[in-house]
């Protein structure tokens, strides 16, 4: 059996027997990995932290097939904090719930990875605003897999948009008054303009932004995220 040492971060935490946990967690080499953590359950078990939500660190496993038993860890960062706030721990849970739909098993994406380190972390900033650290996120994710936003030209006529913007569903861009059809929704001029900014400012720094209409642009890019990848975002309920 093969023992290797892995950096990832929980996206998912299941029940397996009476103590015992199955995670899922994101890692920059191999994208998603299943680990079994046994008798981690009890208040005095020694790997009890590695199988909490958010927590990121380096996990020390050995694996049988596609399977691994996680006997050692060392946390690198729990998040704790995000469980605390039931605003910043739906915006985390919408992140993690993108990358168990999009990420893969046993397939590397660095970039990724580092964009859901760089997000939780974001989180963490007592002055970040609601909701725009998962704007950044999507925005981020659109761009580096090649469906960049245009916010410059009417996607179709590729003309100024003109007094009246409006984003088709059914191609997944922004376009004209004269453009528009029965797939397109209007949209405020702010949205367009908060979009802008979310893809100028790094997300190291998205805690300096401040947005107006931040509800209105994830509408937009949720209804994106939908067309895109066929998928909806999470939605969280009490």
């Amino acid at each position: 059996m093969e023992e290797i040492v892995l950096d990832g971060i929980v996206v998912s935490s299941k029940d397996f027997k009476e103590k015992d946990k199955i995670i899922t967690i994101y890692t920059p080499n191999k994208g998603l990995v299943n680990l079994s953590l046994r008798g981690v359950k009890g208040e005095k078990a020694k790997l009890k932290i590695a199988k909490e939500l958010f927590c990121f660190g380096k996990y020390r496993c050995f694996f049988k097939g596609n399977m691994g038993t996680v006997i050692g860890f060392e946390p690198i960062e729990t998040f704790y904090a995000l469980s605390q706030d039931i605003d910043k721990y739906i915006e985390a849970s919408i992140i993690l719930s993108t990358i168990k739909q999009l990420g893969k098993f046993n397939e590397s994406n660095l970039p990724l990875f580092y964009e859901v380190v760089y997000a939780l972390m974001a989180l963490l900033e007592p002055q970040t605003q609601k909701d725009i650290v998962i704007c950044k996120f999507l925005v981020d994710i659109f761009q580096s897999m090649g469906y960049r936003l245009n916010i410059e030209f009417c996607s179709n006529c590729f003309k100024d948009f003109g007094e009246k913007i409006f984003f088709n569903t059914d191609i997944g861009a922004f376009v004209c008054e004269k453009c528009y059809d029965v797939y397109s929704i209007q949209v405020e001029n702010v949205v367009k303009q908060n979009i802008l900014k979310l893809v100028e400012t790094d997300l190291k720094n998205i805690h300096t932004l401040k947005l107006s209409a931040i509800k209105d642009t994830y509408k937009i890019l949720a209804l994106n995220y939908k067309f895109r990848f066929d998928k909806e975002l999470f939605k969280f309920s009490l």
